[in-house]
């Protein structure tokens, strides 16, 4: 019985809060030991209307239960010693009726008999066993002299505790700190034992009752977690049952197994009557074939989805599905984040540098394109490549004629604005003041 359902049935009763219902009358509840105080006490806080005798009876009975004395039920051997020195004359033959009413008592009497409670896992008896020893806790005494729900003594090892301070082991969630020295405990440490250091008590009234609610929160939720797995395991074992059984059609008793006649697996021999151009008659042995049960599931229509991923990429094309392309749209909020950070972080580079078209991460892998400051020479080189004529591709297997320009040619200035002379002005001038000289000899 939880502290829990006995705080929640005394707070509807009188009317107030749970938490005060659990540290005030329920520890002083627990200190009864009488079934007739327990009674008094509850009568006394919650009256005697109709909701609490039901709470009360219920509670009394759960925490004194009625026991079975010897006398009650009498012994085997003298049963037997009764039934021996009975006389002959006495005893009679069972009737029929008599043994029907016999069968009826017994079947009744089995369906008294007490069920035993079913095994608890290893968790939960531990935590019982450890809100049994807080209730059995006397404050004041030594430990060692003091006896678990068993009636054996505690464990010597439980006894010595441990000085790790949650080093080695995670700290307790019961007794994390002792109250008196400061020392901080691990998990190894129970909070029904004295401290290891200076061997007093971890828990008074009030946070004793405060861990046993917490251990009986870990009770219910380790049932509860037991109880789903094991509904979930049977739920299986059903739905394996039923597919064995042919989808549930023709269900079977359990481990039954079908039994076939002999008759049916007999040969039978069968007349048949031939037409009249033939004989008259013939038999024909014939062996009857097993019969054979199938059952029809519907399929299940697959979704547009599915379908899609059952097609392959060449389908696709076929029936004209284009593939979405990637989208930003579609685009995760914290990618989109980080893109748009680091074009940020690409757009401040660029204005800093001077480089419009420059982009930081070519920079950091060594890849970028970086401007050179054209000199005199290149500048130079670029004017006279400009300047060059440019000669026409030759053609080959074709003549290509220029047309001659019509007209005088222009002379071409110089640099220094005069005109020069060509080659041949050049050698008739140079020519004339020869032939003078030649005809003054002469």
């Amino acid at each position: 019985m939880s502290s829990q359902w006995i705080a929640s049935h005394i707070s509807k009763a009188i009317g107030i809060p749970e938490a005060d219902v659990l540290e005030q009358i329920v520890p002083q509840l627990n200190s009864l030991t009488s079934k007739s105080e327990v009674e008094e006490t509850l009568y006394g806080i919650c009256g005697t209307d109709a909701p609490v005798l039901a709470f009360v009876t219920t509670y009394t009975r759960s925490r004194f239960p009625p026991s079975t004395t010897p006398s009650a039920m009498p012994s085997r051997s003298h049963s037997t010693a009764v039934s021996r020195n009975a006389s002959p004359s006495n005893s009679r033959p069972p009737t029929p009726s008599g043994g029907r009413r016999s069968n009826l008592t017994r079947g009744r009497a089995a369906d008294l008999a007490p069920v035993p409670p079913p095994m608890k896992s290893r968790p939960v008896r531990k935590l019982e066993r450890l809100i049994a020893r807080l209730d059995k806790m006397k404050f004041g005494t030594d430990f060692a002299a003091q006896e678990d729900e068993e009636g054996q003594e505690a464990d010597v090892e439980e006894l010595k505790g441990c000085f790790c301070q949650a080093r080695m082991h995670p700290l307790s969630h019961y007794t994390p700190i002792c109250p008196s020295c400061g020392l901080v405990l691990c998990s190894l440490q129970l909070p029904n034992l004295p401290c290891p250091s200076c061997t007093k008590p971890l828990l008074n009234t009030v946070s004793r009752e405060r861990v046993k609610r917490k251990i009986q929160d870990e009770i219910n939720d380790i049932l509860s977690r037991e109880q789903a797995e094991k509904d979930r395991l049977e739920e299986e074992e059903r739905r394996r049952l039923e597919a064995e059984s042919g989808g549930g059609l023709f269900p079977t008793l359990g481990n039954a197994q079908v039994k076939t006649s002999k008759a049916d697996t007999a040969t039978r021999r069968v007349l048949t009557i031939a037409q009249a151009t033939g004989p008259k008659g013939r038999t024909k042995v014939t062996t009857p074939v097993a019969a054979t049960l199938t059952t029809y599931r519907p399929k299940v229509p697959l979704s547009q989805a599915a379908q899609d991923a059952l097609l392959d990429r060449e389908e696709r094309q076929k029936l004209g599905r284009i593939e979405r392309p990637f989208c930003y749209e579609f685009e995760p909020p914290h990618k989109r984040a980080q893109r748009e950070q680091r074009a940020q972080q690409n757009a401040n580079w660029k204005v800093k540098q001077g480089r419009l078209w420059g982009d930081i991460d070519l920079e950091s892998q060594g890849l970028a394109i970086h401007y050179v400051s054209a000199g005199q020479n290149v500048k130079e080189e670029a004017l006279l490549d400009d300047v060059t004529p440019r000669t026409k591709p030759v053609i080959p297997g074709a003549e290509i004629k220029i047309p001659k320009a019509k007209g005088k040619k222009k002379k071409t200035p110089n640099s220094q604005g005069d005109r020069t002379p060509s080659l041949k002005n050049e050698a008739k001038t140079s020519a004339q003041p020869e032939v003078a000289d030649v005809k003054r000899k002469a």
